[in-house]
């Protein structure tokens, strides 16, 4: 076939003579090879626009990156300055403050100039960053900052190296001010230069973008049109195409009326019982040879029978009076039989309207179901019972954590409540310090506030809502790493976050909150790892120690073992404990995602909570 046949063929022009005398038509080049030369050229350049458009999205990408940091680095500079400034100005009033209450508060300043310094050290790096794609100003304005950050930080230092409360030499509120209200200025300043650079940089990549969807729309819609047009032609063909497919129907009926020979062999030999009934008096007209086994009844009895002596009285009304007109043409469900020796069995009636002797009658085929209903019967009270262990479990978690937060009000929120009180009691008495009455109050009802918000926290943390499961484990982990004693490392590989539903991302870290604190409670580990691992529809979870260790034959599964099997049930998680003594304990927990979407998100949230 010739490029115009084919041509011709899909529906592109009509047939053009192999050669076409003339000088004109000498160099033409045919239609076909055109229409392909022109769709390579249109999905290259589509190509080409993409390739292009992804390295721009991706330089745009990395800047956008930098700036947000900057952006972010540049706040908390503004904060550790506004931290480290009022505790200078604190300190310098220190006469009233105790030996401990001045070493605390040296500790507090030691953390935040530490801070303050790292902040400064990343804003010079992602200043020179910017500078070296090109992006000016940034550099000028952190330089313009250092004057302000040595003279700022010098004075944390001088007063970092006291060791006593009695100092000689104290800072200059005056020129510390100044300094701090310069820097904090130029912060601010270096702040909005980030944040307007990352919204021109977040604009351009939605130009980008744009264009790579009209981009892709058009070489759509093209190739549509490409394919849309051979099909009115083919319509055509498919008209003359049905008409000899209905004459062949009509031989093929003819063939039918001679092969329903072959159709009673298959009936008589048939691996099921089947039967065929009048379907108006309900009575037997035929029965195959497994019909006889499987019923035990003969095929003479069956003859004087009709399909109402093998039901039970419960389900003869659903048929008293005839088939109705709709189960004479196709009819699937569940029903219940009886044998001649009264055994009740449930079988599955599929069933067909046929034409019998010039009869209207049914041809119906029962398989039996009996050990299928019952294994489901058994399967569903598992499940109901796993269920109320579930809802136990959950019910006696939730005890334990009503009787922790009444024991941390008592223990804590209360006791120093009480001290507040009677500091307050004591400045309403004659000659009582009220100054360092009252100052003592305030720093008791700050106490109180962080323990309130830390219990809060505790109970629902906002980070997995407002920022994500990845930052609350780390939160996690930065926590316990703060109190000393334990490192907790986090490694992270291939995780999709966004792909996973917000039940599961809660039991994850409900799962890791619970043995983080078993390993707290008992391992004695100097190290915890969390491994978090995605491959495709698989995720894993790995929580390890390198403590003390245990034998999982003989300790009992204490509350906090069974809460974690518990919250992995609900999303069909396979749990592993691997542990030995001396040699720490290895938690693993594999979840299929592609089982978890199947889940009912509204019932498996509430079970996770």
């Amino acid at each position: 076939m010739t490029h115009q046949q084919i041509l011709i063929y899909f529906g592109y022009g009509a047939p053009v003579p192999e050669t076409v005398p003339g000088p004109s038509n000498q160099n033409a080049m045919p239609p076909l090879k055109r229409l392909i030369r022109f769709t390579f050229f249109l999905l290259f350049a589509v190509l080409l626009f993409n390739v292009a458009g992804f390295f721009l999205i991706n330089g745009l990408s990395v800047q956008n990156r930098i700036t947000e940091e900057g952006e972010n680095n540049a706040a908390s500079q503004q904060i550790y300055v506004q931290q480290i400034v009022g505790k200078i100005a604190a300190l310098a009033i220190h006469h009233h403050f105790s030996q401990e209450q001045f070493t605390n508060q040296l500790e507090y300043l030691k953390t935040a100039a530490g801070g303050f310094r790292r902040g400064h050290e990343e804003l010079r790096q992602l200043t020179g960053d910017l500078k070296a794609l090109g992006k000016k100003g940034f550099s000028d304005v952190y330089d313009s900052t250092d004057a302000a950050f040595r003279f700022i930080y010098s004075e944390s230092q001088v007063l970092l190296s006291a060791s006593r409360v009695n100092r000689t030499e104290e800072p200059e509120p005056g020129h510390l001010y100044a300094a701090s209200g310069s820097y904090l200025a130029q912060m601010k300043r270096l702040q909005d230069h980030f944040h307007e650079l990352e919204i021109r940089t977040e604009s351009r990549i939605g130009y980008i973008n744009q264009g790579l969807i009209i981009s892709h729309v058009v070489c759509l819609l093209y190739l549509a049109i490409l394919v849309i047009a051979p099909v009115f032609r083919q319509s055509a063909r498919n008209y003359n195409e049905l008409q000899r497919s209905l004459e062949e129907v009509r031989e093929t009926k003819d063939l039918l009326h001679h092969s329903e020979r072959k159709y009673r062999h298959l009936f008589e030999r048939s691996p099921q019982p089947m039967w065929i009934f009048d379907a108006e008096t309900l009575r037997f007209l035929e029965v195959n040879q497994t019909a006889v086994a499987h019923y035990g009844y003969s095929a003479a009895e069956f003859g004087g029978m009709t399909i109402l002596d093998i039901r039970p009285e419960t389900e003869r009304k659903r048929l008293d009076g005839g088939v109705p007109g709709e189960m004479a043409v196709q009819v699937t469900g569940e029903w219940t039989h009886i044998k001649k020796d009264g055994q009740q069995i449930f079988v599955e009636i599929s069933s067909h309207g046929i034409d019998y002797n010039g009869r209207p009658a049914v041809l119906a085929l029962a398989k039996d179901i009996t050990r299928n209903i019952e294994l489901q019967r058994a399967l569903l009270g598992e499940k109901i019972a796993h269920q109320r262990d579930i809802a136990r479990a959950s019910i006696t978690v939730q005890e334990k954590e009503r009787n922790e937060i009444g024991r941390e009000l008592h223990d804590n929120v209360n006791q120093i409540l009480t001290s507040v009180k009677l500091h307050l009691e004591f400045m309403g008495q004659p000659g009582a310090d009220t100054e360092k009455h009252r100052g003592i109050s305030l720093n008791m009802v700050s106490s109180v506030i962080q323990e309130i918000r830390r219990l809060s926290r505790s109970l629902v943390p906002p980070t997995l809502d407002d920022v994500g499961l990845i930052p609350s484990i780390a939160d996690l982990a930065e926590g316990i790493n703060t109190l000393g004693g334990m490192q907790v490392l986090f490694k992270l590989e291939g995780f999709e976050e966004d792909v996973l539903p917000a039940g599961l991302k809660l039991t994850v870290l409900r799962i890791i909150q619970e043995q983080t604190t078993n390993i707290l409670k008992y391992a004695k580990a100097t190290e915890t790892r969390i491994e978090l691992r995605q491959e495709g529809s698989h995720l894993y979870l790995g929580v390890s120690d390198n403590g003390v260790g245990f034998d999982p034959q003989q300790v009992r599964r204490g509350m906090g073992l069974t809460n974690i099997t518990n919250r992995a049930d609900i999303y069909h998680g396979e749990l592993h404990l691997r542990a030995l003594p001396g040699e720490g304990c290895l938690l693993e927990v594999h979840f299929d995602l592609d089982k978890v979407l199947e889940l009912d998100p509204r019932v498996t949230e509430a079970q996770a909570e």
